[in-house]
């Protein structure tokens, strides 16, 4: 049960940083100076690499069966 617990809680994570992608690329779509652009951009580069560093996390405490992984 601990692992599954674990993979909720990682996920509950994964899932909130993606939504703070959305929001961002949404501001920065949004933003009206081409200095608040640069900022939220910078601010998403940095906020993606979480995402990448959350799934690949995912990947090492939770790897998929070599069966299921082609």
């Amino acid at each position: 049960m601990h692992v599954r617990r674990a993979m909720e809680e990682m996920w509950g994570v994964l899932v909130h940083e993606v939504a703070t992608v959305q929001a961002i690329s949404t501001a920065a779509v949004e933003a009206r100076s081409d200095e608040s652009r640069v900022a939220l951009l910078k601010l998403l580069e940095a906020e993606t690499a979480e995402v990448v560093a959350l799934v690949e996390e995912v990947g090492r405490e939770f790897p998929m069966p070599a069966s299921e992984a082609s």
